[in-house]
């Protein structure tokens, strides 16, 4: 009789998991590090190239949680304002599906009485409601046109990201404030990029952006992950711009192409420097400059805590959960 063969193991996360403090948290960066392999082999699309970061951890393949793109649309999962009134920088997410929902921090979503994005990356728990501190990026438009909540096509651009760290950073080490980006900053950047693609937008639109074709086509076909493949130092041209990492691999998969058109944006907008503070930096050594900075935590709004970490030549924003980094972003600073 023919063995079976054996069946992957799955990360589970623990819904009853302790929020990692400061020591806790920079011990499971420490743990997932220690099992990546670096390639130097490029992924290519038309803007934006990646190395690839792969893990050795057995459960790296997958995860028993759903990303917010499964989740948005079934019975049992619902994004809407928090009251009849609405509040612009919060939303209330329900979920009762069963399984925790992963979101990605940049990710956005339309509908509502405007749109947003998520400031942090979440693990929102199963059987719970949750008010969610999120960012506008539509600054004309206070209305509901529909019912419903939907996933935007893209996410936000790296370059806006690496500012709303900065602006959360800031704020986790004041007591009593929520993880808060400036609004005011990241209406002038929306502004800014649809002038610089000669957009008009009656509101002030991100999504319109997010949705144009030049970055839809440009990111229509990207390259397939490898196996055990759990994140990517991103590069434009040959600056490096970004390091995302994920506790499994499906994770990353899910967040891939979303990923390259938040990067490809900023190539597409200008807003990419042909040289950051990273450019004579090996994978490695990056990896190690993080963890060589104090990790600053706080409560998640769901599972976990938010990790922090800001240096001179760059900042860093993730989330923890028990003893596993779920999602960790570094940017260096141009």
């Amino acid at each position: 009789m023919k063995a079976m063969p054996e069946r992957p193991k799955i990360w589970i996360p623990s819904l009853s998991a302790n929020r990692p403090a400061g020591g806790q948290a920079q011990h499971a960066w420490q743990t997932l590090v220690s099992t990546v392999v670096t390639h130097d082999a490029r992924q290519l699309t038309q803007h934006v190239s990646m190395l690839p970061i792969t893990s050795t951890l057995e459960d790296a393949a997958k995860s028993d949680v759903y990303v917010l793109l499964n989740a948005i649309g079934r019975d049992g999962f619902e994004i809407s304002e928090v009251s009849d009134h609405g509040s612009v920088n919060h939303l209330l997410v329900k979920n009762f599906l069963g399984k925790a929902v992963f979101v990605l921090a940049g990710e956005a979503v339309v509908g509502a009485k405007q749109n947003r994005t998520f400031n942090v990356s979440m693990l929102l728990p199963p059987g719970q409601e949750t008010v969610v501190t999120v960012t506008c990026i539509e600054s004309g438009r206070w209305s509901a046109h529909a019912n419903d909540v939907r996933a935007a096509k893209g996410m936000m651009p790296s370059s806006t990201r690496r500012t709303m760290m900065d602006d959360v950073g800031r704020r986790m080490e004041e007591p009593g404030q929520e993880l808060a980006a400036d609004q005011m900053s990241v209406w002038s950047q929306i502004s800014n990029r649809l002038v610089r693609m000669r957009m008009r937008t009656r509101t002030q639109d991100m999504n319109e952006l997010l949705e144009h074709k030049d970055l839809t086509e440009s990111t229509r076909e990207i390259p397939a992950p490898l196996q055990d493949q759990i994140g990517a130092v991103f590069l434009v041209d040959d600056a490096v711009v970004g390091l995302e990492l994920f506790r499994t691999s499906d994770l990353f998969a899910a967040s891939m192409r979303r990923l390259t058109m938040g990067y490809g944006l900023d190539a597409m907008t200008g807003n990419s420097s042909a040289r950051t503070s990273w450019n004579d930096e090996t994978i490695e050594s990056v990896l190690l400059l993080i963890n060589r900075c104090k990790f600053l935590t706080k409560d998640s709004p769901g599972l976990g805590s938010e990790v922090h970490v800001t240096a001179e030549s760059f900042v860093g924003h993730g989330l923890a959960v028990g003893d596993s980094i779920v999602h960790f972003a570094a940017m260096p600073r141009v």
